[in-house]
């Protein structure tokens, strides 16, 4: 074998692995709520004062009594090059037709599900105009740009990534943003 082709293969060996390395083929995790979830989910937000149920979105306890919960949307990281799934998610509280504030909610090592934080009214909102467009069942929060993502499949099954704000409307891929970091 001359240089030459020693040298090609060694580069599309290169390129192999580097594209195993970023693969991008996941699923996104459903969770599984107990069935008891929804009645604590419901149990919280009674518990709310109605003095700052303003706070979280919500204008009156009539609106709690007519509140769903949305889909759920899985909180990925970059850890070691690669997504990593959080086992977090944000669930979306629904009134009306439109997100009002989401859920933080864990599963942990035990397999239960907890509520860990509940508000981000302005993301909630966010959320909800990108949904009204788009399909996203993800995000990513890269702590290293303090930047969260929607994470969106586009038509030939490649992860894209739209920083989560109304300023910036360009999409990343998992390599330019490894860069970025980097």
């Amino acid at each position: 074998m001359n240089i030459k082709t020693k040298s090609t293969f060694i580069l599309l060996a290169l390129l192999m692995v580097t594209k195993l390395a970023f693969s991008q083929d996941l699923k996104i995790p459903e969770p599984n709520f107990p069935s008891e979830f929804n009645t604590s989910i419901r149990l919280f937000l009674e518990e709310i004062p109605s003095e700052i149920l303003s706070n979280y979105g919500i204008n009156n306890q009539a609106e709690i009594n007519k509140a769903t919960i949305g889909k759920p949307i899985a909180v990925y990281t970059i850890k070691n090059g690669s997504l990593s799934f959080t086992n977090t998610w944000r669930v979306p509280l629904v009134i009306d037709n439109e997100y009002r504030a989401l859920f933080t909610i864990h599963k942990n090592s035990d397999d239960e599900y907890k509520i860990v934080d509940f508000g981000a009214v302005l993301l909630a909102e966010e959320f909800f105009k990108f949904k009204k467009e788009n399909d996203f069942s993800a995000m990513l929060r890269v702590y290293e740009l303090r930047t969260d993502y929607f994470m969106c499949e586009d038509s030939v099954g490649e992860w894209k990534f739209q920083p989560i704000s109304n300023q910036e409307k360009s999409q990343y891929s998992l390599n330019e943003l490894i860069n970025i970091i980097k």
